[in-house]
């Protein structure tokens, strides 16, 4: 790494890795430390700019894979003081972003969670992107607060949140944001009652993910469409969307989007009434949670089994 230059294409190539599953060797490619006396060329905003990309990608790890959430905690923290000392309002709202997504990930874990950091740190991005900020990153934005409403039982505020996501995004053209405004958006419509609508917008999310390549996303469109198809009686499909979901999270190695499928799987052997078949996937779900440290996910397994074998 040889120039400035040099140091914008390894960011822009981590993040092709990433998304295209690559994991451990997008972060591998970012070096953890960029101090000025090994670098003195570099500017803040070039320094700013490797810590936002690393932070980012280590909070995707986290959500993605249950990856321990230190190392993002860190980058974030020597990012935030660049940014403040720079009174840079952009890279501020990117950071309070993540910040709200990384509370967000974490609290999903527990059984007894506290959302009011997520959504606080949140507000304040919204605020910055409202009147600075891109189409894309002000969709980013929507969905995490939209998550973070939903969390807290506030599902027409949810619903108002993602909905304006979907349609600033596609309007944008904005993809990445579109997919994943489209997965939550259906999630939404199906725990409404309608099935027809959640099933459109989930099969535009996993259109618009293979379009573009996001790879790292793939298992969880997969498998919110079986649980939605198995949900409308339609188990034939289902299956084959999580045979998808099963082998698009091998491929990317996956530990969180294997234990969200097998859940989904047990519960397809449940209602096809194949209990030994699904014992064998909540005792696999069981041990990824404990791995995982999944507070909701364990229960939710250990509840099933004890009902299965009862």
């Amino acid at each position: 790494m040889n120039t400035l230059t040099d140091l914008r294409a390894l960011c822009d190539h981590a993040e092709r890795q990433f998304n295209g599953g690559q994991l451990s060797q997008a972060l591998r490619g970012l070096p953890t430390e960029l101090g000025r006396a090994a670098r003195p060329d570099l500017a803040d905003h070039e320094r700013l700019r490797l810590l936002s990309t690393r932070a980012r990608l280590l909070i995707s790890y986290v959500y993605l894979d249950g990856e321990e959430s230190r190392s993002a905690h860190h980058a974030l923290n020597d990012a935030q003081r660049i940014a403040d000392r720079r009174l840079d309002r952009h890279s501020q709202a990117t950071l309070a972003h993540e910040r709200g997504r990384l509370s967000l990930i974490e609290q999903l874990r527990f059984e007894q969670p506290d959302y009011f950091g997520a959504r606080a740190h949140l507000q304040s991005a919204l605020v910055i992107r409202e009147s600075i900020g891109t189409a894309g990153e002000l969709a980013a934005t929507l969905i995490q607060h939209g998550s973070v409403s939903l969390a807290l039982r506030q599902p027409e505020d949810a619903l108002a949140a993602i909905s304006r996501a979907h349609t600033l995004a596609k309007a944008h053209s904005c993809k990445p944001e579109q997919a994943e405004a489209s997965l939550r958006l259906g999630l939404l419509l199906r725990a409404r009652g309608d099935a027809n609508g959640a099933l459109t917008l989930l099969n535009e999310s996993l259109r618009l993910r293979e379009e573009i390549g996001l790879r790292v996303y793939l298992p969880f469109s997969y498998q919110a469409l079986g649980e939605t198809l198995m949900l409308t009686g339609r188990m034939n499909e289902a299956r084959l969307q999580l045979e998808c979901a099963a082998t698009a999270a091998a491929a990317v190695g996956l530990r969180r989007a294997m234990m969200l499928t097998q859940l989904t799987r047990a519960e397809w052997h449940i209602r096809a009434d194949q209990r030994s078949e699904a014992l064998e996937e909540l005792r696999s779900v069981l041990r990824l949670a404990n791995q995982l440290r999944h507070d909701t996910v364990r229960k939710r397994a250990a509840d099933l089994i004890e009902r299965l074998t009862a």
